[in-house]
């Protein structure tokens, strides 16, 4: 969980960015099984900091089922 309050979808990338290429140098040194999976809310989405959570956490699982999916895909 990151908490970065007043930024916006251009810093959100930056930051996604910057963690996947460390994921993929961990990959790089041998380490297959780690990865990373994301979900970015904002307040303007949500009513209160739980409905934020919960806005973040569908993405995330979101992400993971593309990610499952993709790899199923290239086997």
């Amino acid at each position: 969980l990151i908490v970065w309050p007043e930024t916006g979808p251009e810093v959100e990338n930056r930051l996604i960015s910057g963690i996947r290429q460390a994921v993929q140098s961990v990959h790089a040194a041998g380490f297959h099984e780690i990865d990373a999976s994301f979900g970015i809310s904002q307040f303007k989405e949500a009513g209160n900091t739980s409905e934020l959570l919960s806005i973040a956490d569908k993405r995330m699982y979101a992400d993971k089922k593309a990610k499952k999916t993709e790899l199923q895909a290239a086997v």
